[in-house]
């Protein structure tokens, strides 16, 4: 099992990086971003984005998931051509069948002065879900540094190259999605030629039942993900509706914030052990999944709680220093939408069990009770109490999705959640939070107290944790390994003798 967990590590240490550098370059661009453009301006670049977002998926998630999922199965049989060649059998059918839709939409449809942008972002979605299904096939391949490599290209271009264009060609909102599409139209043709498939692909080799079952995999997911996508964008639209766009970037802002730092660790973590843990299920069983399944709950835990808590303890600094004051206003939502993302994030552990066992249309209850709680709350808590009322209709509804699947997933495999390790990860994290509040009331500001903040908040919640005694011995000693690996201290260990 120890094998699996630092195979996982090693995987998600490059996903973290990859993620980690990307948000840092969406946490730069804020800033940049919110002098660049007003409120409202930046409310439309955020609505824009958000459409992109639900619509690349849409036309990628079934075959995203599906490759994960079947991957490792005809890994097992050797049918890999078969595989590959259905895989990209789909892609040049939808390049023709999307600049065919954008040739009607360019020239026919009446679009007003947002035609330019519109446009851009249809191009975007196209070549952006490409790349996506690409990614999926290096993420089933563990080809983990490659996948963090183009991951950060293309966010650099999105955001820093985006921003260059806006600020210099004098290009508007459109310039954001220039950057962003050139970067796609580049990144692609490298990206192919990374993936290990091109001797196995013989365009005769598809499979129409491998593509069927690919379909009764993967189409229920479509529903799935556009039922996440109204759980947890849908308040964006309805806060357009009543409250117009200024209070929409007011909320983008911290939900923008939190995904950039939260979303990091989720997303690193859930790359890194998906394609093991299917691969555990494939050729181990029920019983190695369960353990491995445990003790990636454990890891999730002591790395994304205080994530959580430290951001919420330093959430005025941080807002005083990357924002103008036109934003400062936007901090009542830190708290829901923090606890929200917590909850967000953790539903993916008992969720996996409908992938282990191909029943991926369960995934839709809880997202459609919680769904449809979630615009059902908006529209009496928005007109109320703005973009706040939205941010705790989010958290509510995160709440109620995680339950649910969380009932519904024992049906199909135990979760043995760590109890024991998250109260002391709770305590933990709780001295780090009070210890980074004091500091904050020191003469220090700027850039350098929120480096303060940082060091301070890591040392003092690791020194917390080994006094809970959160590690066993041999965790313990298996780290001692892995920092005495460090090429610095690698050095520094080699002089002392």
């Amino acid at each position: 099992m120890r094998e699996k967990i630092l195979e996982i590590g090693r995987d998600s240490s490059w996903y973290l990086g990859g993620y980690a550098v990307s948000g840092l370059i969406a946490f730069i661009s804020i800033p940049i971003l919110t002098r660049l453009f007003e409120p409202r301006e930046y409310g439309i670049y955020s609505l824009v984005v958000t459409a992109i977002g639900i619509a690349s998926p849409v036309f990628q998630v079934w075959l995203s998931s599906a490759v994960l999922r079947f991957y490792p199965e005809y890994l097992k049989k050797r049918e890999l051509g078969v595989f590959y060649s259905t895989v990209f059998h789909f892609m040049p059918h939808f390049l023709l069948v999307n600049f065919s839709f954008l040739l009607i939409i360019g020239l026919f449809i009446p679009l007003g002065k947002y035609r330019l942008i519109i446009c851009l972002g249809f191009l975007v979605f196209a070549f952006l879900t490409i790349f996506s299904v690409i990614l999926a096939i290096l993420q089933a391949h563990q080809l983990s540094k490659q996948y963090a490599i183009f991951t950060v290209f293309v966010q650099f271009g999105r955001c820093l190259i985006g921003a260059a264009i806006v600020a210099f060609l004098r290009a508007g909102i459109a310039g954001m999605f220039l950057g962003w599409l050139g970067v796609l139209i580049i990144a692609i043709p490298f990206e192919l030629s990374t993936t290990p498939v091109w001797k196995e692909i013989r365009w005769k080799n598809y499979s129409p039942r491998l593509m069927r079952e690919f379909m009764q995999y993967g189409l229920p997911l479509i529903p799935a993900f556009l039922l996440s996508e109204i759980l947890s964008v849908s308040d964006r639209f309805m806060v357009q509706g009543f409250k117009g766009a200024y209070q929409v970037g007011l909320y983008s802002l911290v939900y923008n914030l939190i995904m950039a730092t939260v979303g990091l660790v989720i997303g690193a973590l859930q790359a890194g052990a998906t394609p093991v843990l299917m691969k555990v299920y494939e050729n181990e069983g029920e019983e190695k999944t369960q353990s491995l399944i445990r003790n990636l709950t454990r890891y999730f835990l002591i790395i994304l709680l205080p994530t959580v808590i430290w951001l919420w303890f330093v959430r005025i600094p941080l807002m005083k220093e990357i924002t103008s004051i036109r934003y400062w206003r936007s901090e009542v939502a830190f708290l829901p939408l923090l606890l929200g993302a917590f909850f967000l994030g953790l539903v993916w552990i008992p969720a996996m069990s409908f992938s282990f066992k191909k029943k991926t249309s369960r995934y839709l209850i809880p997202l459609s009770v919680s769904a449809l709680s979630n615009i059902g709350l908006n529209f009496i808590l928005i007109p109320r109490f703005g973009f706040t009322g939205a941010a705790w209709a989010t958290f509510i509804s995160y709440v109620l999705n995680f339950i649910i699947a969380t009932f519904m997933s024992l049906k199909y495999l135990r979760w043995h959640f760590p109890w024991e390790t998250a109260s002391k990860v709770i305590f933990s994290g709780g001295i780090m939070g009070i210890s980074v509040f004091a500091l904050e009331k020191t003469t220090i500001t700027g850039g350098v107290e929120l480096f303060v903040l940082v060091v301070v908040g890591i040392i003092t919640y690791l020194l917390s944790l080994f006094a809970f005694k959160v590690f066993s011995d041999s965790e313990i000693q298996y780290m001692r390994g892995l920092i005495a690996k460090v090429p610095l201290i690698r050095m520094f260990l080699n002089a002392r003798k």
